[in-house]
């Protein structure tokens, strides 16, 4: 989708596979970017599901993230997830998914920063 979407609408548009989200300053830029956005899907022969459709919020969660006057914060599902591991891990997927986790929240994390430069993990 991003290849039938991007060209005209890289600056009002966020696609993730099947997940939209178009954001704007105004509510009359907005409403433009909607247009585009029901112009292309009609053009490309899309469809989507009116019921799922959202428009003119101020506040949504996408990808797991809190977006809210220009601020992005994760979920509180996303820090309990981080907060359940054990302090060791035991194998590569325990390690595997801790990464990950840590990945998804580092931006949220200031601090991480200083420790990524002196740790390389390798497996054994």
């Amino acid at each position: 989708m991003n290849d039938i979407f991007y060209p005209r609408m890289k600056f009002a548009l966020l696609v993730y596979l099947d997940d939209v989200l178009i954001f704007s300053n105004s509510i009359n830029q907005h409403i433009e970017h909607l247009h585009a956005f029901i112009n292309l899907v009609k053009e490309n022969g899309l469809v989507f599901y009116a019921k799922k459709i959202k428009t003119f919020q101020t506040k949504i969660r996408f990808l797991g993230y809190k977006i809210y006057q220009g601020t992005t914060t994760p979920i509180q599902r996303s820090i309990e997830f981080a907060d359940k591991f054990s302090n060791e891990l035991k194998d590569k997927i325990q390690l595997q998914k801790f990464l990950g986790c840590v990945n998804y929240i580092a931006d949220f994390i200031p601090i991480l920063e200083l420790f990524v430069p002196h740790y390389t993990l390798s497996y054994v």
